[in-house]
Order: structure tokens, then C-alpha cells, then sequence
């Protein structure tokens, strides 16, 4: 990581340049991202906080998840719903969508430096040529990689950057061809290329052989090649399921919201939200569009946390009003805002049963976690609070202990077991032990990221734990297991890491369980300082909501 962070701070001007060069790429690196301060979130003006955002060219954050800025879209679905793929539709009356096949796992390093020195040259010359740019990126990629220069890691935004570079001189190569053969850009066709993803407008469909053999010739001068089972031809404009799906959820939602601000002596609820209703709605449109679950579950959480926030920020205004001249009017909206955050969260918790993913449980701990804000801030109840915890807690206990065919808890379990935390920070053991047993698992059976997820239950010093003794014994097996595997490295280097600063167990009992040499001394002179790395953080509850938000700013490529 350092060297990958060192390696970009150097080298920014060249990976700029050689990023922008392609008329075709609708996902580059822009600029060295810039930071301002925006405030934005729901909490504005309650708490001096500001939300996060992804980093699009155009846009400036108070903090980065990346060190570019990117140019046009930092994300496929805004590049679907964007003016430039709706003029396209109308300009071209035929759209071919190819991607490179297996494009990470298929990448020959030392094309890298075929781009940037030229192929007769880099060969020529390799020993000359090892110190540039290109160079230095080839041998950088390899060390990512056991020395391997067939392939490169996939995942890391590095990676993506150095695949960028070479397939822009793809696009370069297959602009200059077309052109030979009389076909001109933004007349006769357009190339929108985002990562490895083609997408060709043409407005002539016969002219869609002669592309793709051109695109397959140039892929194939840098040993990539074109997925022939994933081709696919359109004429446009094309028929968007999703988007109307999407209007029709706002719609919903907003049809089973009300706010009425009734008088005093009114018995309606000044706040409802017709939650049976709304999970109908979602039936019927999963009927109606001929879409899966895990296509809607995405936008209906999405737009049900927007309408949440937007409902919330007007109905506190009411709260403030009528909590100066009415007590009894101010108790009763008071429930009904308990009211409306737990039909909207019990709602959140059906739509993310249908598709448990990473994206769907950030989303839904979202919005439970800015619910427990929401309750803090306008002065609920005491006893109004533990229900809508003990709500909350049945829900996801009976998520997590859903049996699914996952061969570990997985990152979205995990998810919810930090908001299962905050919920309900003194949980028992067997509640824990009870959701392992519920899918079939074990503490042996946990790997590094939860077994600290689970030990940040137990950061409490000196308070017994039999479980927490159990996950430290399970750390040190993996620790060992690590040792000369490249399977099990990583996670041993996460836990080397982490526990260091782990405060729920005395320094002697974690040097037991890193093992490695380690004294309690050398742990407690690694607490002391100020420098000791940690990848991990102890206190769940320490700004939950904002690193929610943070992680929403994660946009999947």
C-alpha cells in the first residue's frame, strides 16, 4: 500500500497524461482530487458534520476515497441515465455492447511499457527502459503479484488506472484504423468505453462487423481479446425497464408517506408511513418490470432513505413548533415519528432479505443508524427508545442468523453485526454463540474480519469473557496459518495490525495471541504510541452514522 501510494504521488503528472489521450474512455483519472468543506447531510445544522460524496471531475469533497478526481462518470448507472447516452440514442440508430474478456486476469505487464517507450524499444532496450514511467508501473504491478506478469490484482483502483492506460492506446489505435476506412467519429459512430465495458453507437448497423473486427485486432496487439458471449446488439432508442421502475418507486413512496399537521385535538397520526403498502408496491413492481431482486433492492433502499431523510428534516420543524405551545400535541407527534422510523426500517429490512449484498446492508444500517440519531436529537422518550431498539435488535438477530448458502459471515453480516452493536452494545454471548449455531458455523470457522468485527463487543477492559477468549485463541491460529501462505497472508497481516490497539484485553494476552515474537511490552510500547498503524477501529458507536456515509462513497466501478 505504501508503495502504491508513493508510487502515484510521484508519478501523478505522468498517469494524467497518459490517461487523457483517448477520445473514447468515459472513466479516467482527471485531476488530483480537491478537497472543500460541504455540508450536506440530513444532520445539517444539528450537528456540524458533512456528508461525503464520490469524486466526479466536476465535484469537490471534504474528503476523497480516491486520490484522482475522475472524468465523466464515476459510475455505470450515471452513465446510463446521462444526456450524452440519451443523445447518442437519438443520433445512432444501433448501439453493440462488447467487453475484454477476463481484462485483469488477462493483462501482459510489459505492454505497459509498450505504451509508453514503444514495443521495439521496451524490447530493445529493456535494461534502459526499466527506470521510466512504464517501467517502474510493469515492475511495481509484478511486486503486487508474486512477480507474475500475466495478470494483475483486481480490486485496488491501481489496478483499474494501469489497465486504463493501455487500453487508451487501444482506443487511439482503433479511432486511427476506422478513420482508414472512412468512418468518422461523432458522425458515423461513437465509442463510449467505461473500464472494459464498450459501448458503439452506429448509425449504420452494417458497419458494426468491420468495428468489431478492428477493436479485436488492436486488443489483440496487447494479448487482450473481446468476449464473444457477452455481445450484444440494440437498436435504440432503447426501452429503459430500470428507469420507470425507479419513477414508480419514488412515486410509491411518497404516496404512502403522509404528514398531516393536525390540531391539538385531531386523532389522526400527524406522521404515517404505510409500510404494508409500500412492500405490495415493491411486489408489484418486481411483477410488473420482469426485474430481480437484486436489480431493485439497490434503488428502492436508495430512494427509501431519501425519502426518509426528506420526510424527517420537515417533520422536525413541526416537532419544533408545536413542542413551544402544545405538550400534548408535541408527545403525540413524538410517537409518531418512533412510529414512522420503524415501519421504515422494518420495511428496509424486507427489501434487503430479498437481496443481501455489501451495497444493501451499508444502506440499511444507514438507515438505522440515522434513525437512533434522529431519536437522540428531538428528545424521545426513554421507554419510546428501547422499543424501537428492541425492535430493531429482533430484526437483525433474525437476519444474521438467516441460513443462506454463504460459506462465511461475509461483509454484509458483518455490516449488520456493527449496527446489531450499536443497537444493543451489551448483547449477551449466547445471543452470539446462538447466531453462529443458527448457520451452522463455529468461532473456528470465522475469519480475520470477523473475528475483530465480533471482538469489538468485548473492547470493555476487564470484564470475563469466555467468547472473547475463544476469538483471541481463533486470531492466533489464523496468525500461524498465515505464515508462508499466500491464501492466508493477508489476513494474518490484518490482525497483526489490528490488535495491537484491541483495549479489551490486557497487553500480555494479546501478545499471546499475535504470537510471532511478540512481548506484552512490545504491545504495550505499540499502545503508547502515536504512530502505531491500526486497521481496524474499536469504537462502533464513534461517529457510526458519518463512516456509513463514507463507505456509501465507495461507488463500485
Amino acid at each position: 500500500m505504501l508503495l502504491i501510494a508513493e508510487f502515484i504521488h510521484q508519478h501523478r503528472d505522468s498517469i494524467l497524461y497518459y490517461t487523457s489521450r483517448s477520445n473514447f474512455s468515459i472513466r479516467h483519472p482527471h485531476r488530483v482530487a480537491r478537497l472543500q468543506k460541504r455540508r450536506r447531510s440530513i444532520f445539517d445544522g444539528v450537528y456540524d458534520r458533512e456528508s461525503y460524496g464520490s469524486e466526479q471531475s466536476d465535484l469537490e469533497y471534504a474528503y476523497v476515497s480516491s486520490y484522482f478526481s475522475y472524468h465523466r462518470y464515476n459510475n455505470i448507472n450515471r452513465f446510463f441515465a446521462s444526456n450524452d447516452f440519451h443523445a447518442c440514442e437519438r443520433k445512432f440508430t444501433h448501439l453493440m455492447k462488447v467487453d475484454v474478456s477476463k481484462c485483469f486476469d488477462s493483462i501482459y505487464t510489459h505492454t505497459i511499457s509498450w505504451v509508453c517507450n514503444g514495443e521495439k524499444s521496451s524490447k530493445a532496450f529493456r535494461n534502459k527502459t526499466i527506470s521510466t514511467f512504464g517501467g517502474k508501473f510493469d515492475r511495481l504491478m509484478q511486486y503486487l503479484n508474486y512477480a507474475e506478469t500475466s495478470g494483475v490484482i483486481i480490486g485496488p483502483e491501481v489496478s483499474r488506472i494501469f489497465a486504463e492506460i493501455i487500453l487508451q492506446e487501444v482506443d487511439i489505435r482503433v479511432e486511427q484504423k476506422l478513420s482508414k476506412h472512412n468512418l468518422i467519429l461523432g458522425k458515423d459512430y461513437v465509442v463510449m468505453r467505461y473500464v472494459d465495458d464498450y459501448f458503439v453507437f452506429l448509425a449504420d448497423a452494417r458497419h458494426s462487423t468491420l468495428v468489431e473486427e478492428v477493436l479485436s485486432e488492436c486488443l489483440a496487439a496487447f494479448k487482450l481479446h473481446l468476449n464473444e458471449l457477452k455481445q450484444r446488439h440494440f437498436d435504440t432508442p432503447l426501452d429503459s425497464i430500470m428507469s420507470i421502475a425507479k419513477v414508480r418507486i419514488r412515486e410509491s413512496l411518497k404516496l404512502r408517506t403522509r404528514i398531516d399537521f393536525a390540531s391539538e385535538e385531531s386523532a389522526s397520526n400527524s406522521l404515517y408511513f404505510y409500510a404494508q403498502r409500500a412492500i405490495l408496491d415493491y411486489k408489484s413492481i418486481i411483477l410488473d418490470t420482469g426485474l430481480d431482486h437484486s436489480d431493485l433492492a439497490n434503488s428502492f433502499l436508495y430512494e427509501l432513505q431519501q425519502r426518509r431523510d426528506r420526510t424527517v428534516r420537515r417533520f422536525r420543524e413541526y416537532l419544533k413548533d408545536v413542542s413551544q405551545v402544545a405538550h400534548r400535541q408535541y408527545s403525540k407527534a413524538q410517537l409518531d415519528l418512533v412510529r414512522y422510523l420503524t415501519e421504515s426500517v422494518r420495511v428496509g429490512f424486507f427489501i434487503y432479505s430479498s437481496a443481501p449484498s455489501v451495497s444493501h446492508s451499508i444502506k440499511l444500517a444507514r438507515l438505522i443508524a440515522a434513525s437512533l440519531r434522529e431519536l437522540a436529537i428531538n428528545n424521545i422518550s426513554a421507554v419510546a427508545k428501547i422499543r424501537f431498539r428492541d425492535e430493531i435488535r429482533k430484526e437483525l438477530i433474525s437476519q444474521l442468523s438467516a441460513v443462506r448458502d454463504e460459506p462465511a459471515l461475509g461483509t454484509h453480516n458483518l455490516t449488520l453485526l456493527d449496527c446489531l452493536f450499536l443497537v444493543d452494545p451489551s448483547i449477551s454471548e449466547d445471543s452470539l454463540r446462538d447466531i453462529l449455531r443458527q448457520r451452522k458455523m463455529s468461532v473456528d470457522d470465522l475469519d480475520a474480519f470477523a473475528v475483530l468485527t465480533l471482538l469489538r463487543r468485548f473492547r470493555t477492559p476487564n470484564t470475563p469473557s469466555q467468547l472473547r477468549e475463544e476469538l483471541l485463541d481463533q486470531a492466533r491460529k489464523l496468525i500461524d496459518r498465515g505464515r508462508g501462505s499466500k491464501r492466508e497472508e493477508g489476513s494474518r497481516a490484518v490482525l497483526l495490525l489490528s490488535l495491537p490497539t484491541y483495549p479489551g484485553a490486557p497487553a500480555k494476552r494479546i501478545a499471546d495471541a499475535m504470537g510471532c515474537g511478540f512481548s506484552g511490552r512490545d504491545v504495550l510500547k505499540l499502545r503508547s504510541s502515536s504512530r502505531t498503524p491500526s486497521l481496524f477501529a474499536w469504537d462502533v458507536d464513534k461517529d457510526y452514522f458519518d463512516r456509513l456515509l463514507l463507505k456509501a462513497s465507495q461507488a463500485v466501478y
